[in-house]
């Protein structure tokens, strides 16, 4: 039951047994266990997340993310949303591309459109609370984030993302620039953590997009 519990597939379980010298249970009777622990565990999620949703209050700041199994052409999407101030979750959906072990799914586009369609599932969850919700976090997802424009959601850039994205940037542009003082190899030297940390602190700071422009 614990094995079950902790989500582990069959083989693992099975290998980790076999080199504890323990007879393990057979791989049919292992699914039949998964399907039945499987039924109760996703009961219980959608009560909890139902508790959580009907106790949102007014001004919510909502935040979401998709998961991927893989990172390259996956045929399924999950997309939870979050209650930043309860710090529970409110909703989660899955979106899986049509297939022989999907037969009722309706999705027949890219894999790149999961996570988007993934999301559209789980802001119809959260419409009973919608006129509740001040804003929602998301990723640099330009596609979310048109989603969410056109269903009247204030979006707030994930400043997370926005420092990942921006040291990526940050990276190239010092690299493309550290000898333009002539007779230097690096002039960016022993500097690169001190402007990432100085760039990093601006982006989470409370200020509008003109005032960060400026220069320091």
């Amino acid at each position: 039951f614990a094995t079950l519990m902790a989500g582990q597939s069959y083989t693992s379980s099975n290998e980790y047994n076999i080199h504890m010298n323990r007879k393990f249970i057979s791989k049919t009777a292992f699914y039949e266990g998964q399907k039945m622990v499987a039924k109760a565990v996703e009961q219980y999620s959608n009560e909890s997340m139902k508790k959580a949703l009907d106790a949102t209050e007014e001004g919510a700041i909502l935040s979401g993310d998709g998961r991927y199994p893989i990172r390259r052409n996956s045929s399924h999407c999950t997309f939870d949303i979050i209650n930043t101030q309860s710090n529970k979750v409110i909703a989660l959906r899955v979106a899986d591309k049509k297939s022989i072990n999907h037969p009722n799914e309706t999705f027949t586009s890219t894999s790149n459109m999961l996570e988007t369609e993934a999301m559209n599932r789980a802001l119809q969850k959260i419409r009973p609370i919608k006129e509740k919700v001040s804003g929602f976090i998301i990723d640099g997802d330009n596609k979310n984030r048109g989603l969410l424009e056109d269903q009247n959601y204030q979006v707030i850039r994930d400043p997370n993302h926005l420092v990942l994205s921006f040291n990526k940037y940050l990276d190239k542009e010092l690299m493309k620039y550290k000898k333009m003082i002539p007779g230097i190899p690096d002039c960016f030297r022993n500097l690169r953590t001190k402007i990432k940390k100085w760039y990093s602190n601006l982006v989470f700071m409370n200020l509008n997009t003109d005032i960060k422009k400026q220069p320091g």
